[in-house]
């Protein structure tokens, strides 16, 4: 049986080996090692999926939250970008006039 400690601290210690691979290949000027960055990653996705089973969660419920949050913040930023561009546009324009948008 897993305890939350367990699967928590796991997480965060096998997610500092994937960072740690990143920032030593960044400020040393080197490249990442495949394999090594395979073998952490899969340390990260064994304490990833031991947090859902201690938190008794859907892993795939889980999976498709995520990726129906990440689609809704894409939909969004995208508006957002098309409305910076329609107001410089409109700024830019002979007529100058002042386009808010809502």
């Amino acid at each position: 049986v897993f305890n939350y400690r367990h699967a928590v601290f796991g997480l965060m210690a096998e997610a500092g080996e994937v960072a740690g691979l990143h920032q030593k290949a960044e400020y040393k000027g080197t490249t990442i090692d495949r394999e090594q960055l395979v073998s952490e990653l899969g340390d990260v996705c064994w304490y990833w999926v031991m947090c859902c089973q201690v938190y008794n969660l859907d892993i795939g419920k889980v999976l498709q939250y995520n990726i129906e949050k990440l689609e809704k913040r894409h939909v969004k930023r995208k508006q957002q970008q098309q409305r910076k561009l329609l107001v410089l546009t409109c700024s830019n324009s002979q007529r100058k006039s002042k386009v808010r948008i809502k």
